[in-house]
């Protein structure tokens, strides 16, 4: 009687066996069609990049750097395609925040919405491109009543129903002049006096008179 038993018992472990060999293709197969299934996807990524330390920011905080008028601003966009599908017909969209003097960008600016437009025929899956901003901070000083500001530059893109957006932030603020004037300027004027003095005692001096 014990030696049928084990003989069921193999049976039936030999039997479990060869069922999960027959359902384990079937496993890889879904595994690898999921892997390999098409997919549109699309990123775009913002930075500001800090011209005189040549170092690229998500943002620029205000206790890292602030702009004032005259200073020049560069903004790099890299869109990239993330999935693995080509995309078409790729559009781009960057809006400016205010107090800009552009001095070359990618595309086209809409005045009335502040906003520069672009677009691509294609992204292949896995490509990227890179695009360049470059500005002056320009008519900030003219405003009243504000000090320092934080301003903000969003960039869309778009392409066969997928989309992306990013973000990238600064602070810009008035030039900092004394409203006294120069501190140091009678000081200034009172040695230039005592050097004019002291030279024409010398001078008369040596002629004796």
């Amino acid at each position: 009687m014990e030696y049928k038993n084990i003989k069921i018992g193999f049976a039936f472990a030999a039997a479990s066996i060869l069922a999960l060999s027959l359902l384990s293709p079937t496993g890889v197969g879904a595994q690898y069609y999921s892997q390999n299934e098409l997919k549109k996807m699309v990123t775009v990524d913002k930075k500001i990049r800090l011209m005189k330390e040549n170092i690229l920011l998500d943002n620029v905080p205000s206790s890292k750097y602030i702009f004032v008028d005259g200073d020049t601003i560069e903004f790099e966009i890299v869109v990239t395609n993330t999935g693995n599908e080509d995309l078409t017909g790729v559009n781009l969209s960057d809006v400016l925040p205010k107090y800009l003097s552009l001095i070359f960008n990618p595309g086209s600016l809409d005045k009335n919405s502040n906003t520069l437009n672009w677009s691509l025929d294609k992204l292949s899956a896995g490509e990227n491109k890179i695009y360049v901003v470059r500005a002056k901070i320009s008519g900030f000083e003219a405003t009243s009543g504000i000090q320092t500001i934080k301003l903000t530059n969003k960039v869309n893109v778009m392409a066969n129903g997928v989309g992306d957006q990013d973000n990238a932030s600064y602070y810009v603020t008035k030039k900092m002049v004394p409203t006294t004037g120069d501190d140091s300027l009678p000081i200034k004027t009172a040695l230039l006096v005592s050097v004019s003095v002291s030279a024409l005692f010398l001078r008369k001096l040596a002629r004796g008179y």
